[in-house]
């Protein structure tokens, strides 16, 4: 899962899963990583629980009770994102090959999740650590962006939830100048800066892995 400045609206996500899962199939690497997006489940309709129900080889039961559950990651991740704030590293759902909530902590994960545990999640959730909080990974990219962007180097970025990680795009071009900053400013070795060739502002980059 991939945090942008931005978020998905519940349909915009459903659809994109979908069709993604129809085009590529569950073996695309990290095709199945989706942050969860609150929702209310009675506005999920039966043909989205079918679409969905069919393209994962699932009973609408089945998925129907997902949806409902991705409803539950959702309020889960604001609740930790506030309450644990110094130690939460993120969430994300996994759709394949099984389904399940996976949420990470710096330090204590048993014990962290605790509070938090509910019924609905007992089977479905998995918890591990990560080395680096969330809250701290957003005001380190935030920090590196504005360097950069003083020097007049366009970048974009994201942060890889899963991988622990902070990635910049940029050009071929502006990675020279970057690596000039790097030398005056080295940094921390959970960022990751990728050249893109011919590379503009705003274009599709989701699916450019890092090295």
């Amino acid at each position: 899962m991939k945090k942008r400045l931005r978020y998905p609206v519940l349909l915009v996500f459903l659809l994109m899963l979908i069709i993604g899962l129809f085009i590529f199939g569950p073996g695309i690497q990290n095709a199945n990583v989706h942050p969860p997006v609150p929702t209310n489940d009675d506005a999920l309709s039966l043909d989205d629980a079918e679409m969905y129900a069919k393209n994962m080889g699932i009973s609408v039961q089945e998925a129907r009770f997902r949806f409902h559950i991705q409803s539950i990651a959702g309020e889960l991740q604001a609740r930790l994102s506030v309450d644990e704030v110094e130690t939460f590293a993120g969430l994300w759902i996994e759709h394949s090959p099984e389904f399940r909530v996976v949420v990470q902590f710096t330090e204590n994960p048993d014990q962290k999740i605790k509070p938090y545990l509910t019924e609905e999640l007992n089977d479905v959730l998995d918890v591990q650590t990560a080395k680096i909080s969330l809250v701290d990974l957003e005001n380190t990219q935030r920090e590196i962006w504005f360097s950069l962007a003083d020097l007049g180097i366009l970048t974009e970025s994201e942060i890889d939830i899963p991988e622990n990680k902070i990635k910049f795009f940029m050009s071929s071009e502006n990675k020279a100048l970057f690596d000039d900053f790097q030398k005056k400013e080295p940094l921390p070795d959970y960022v990751a800066v990728i050249s893109i060739p011919n590379f503009t502002l705003g274009e599709e980059i989701d699916e450019i892995d890092s090295p």
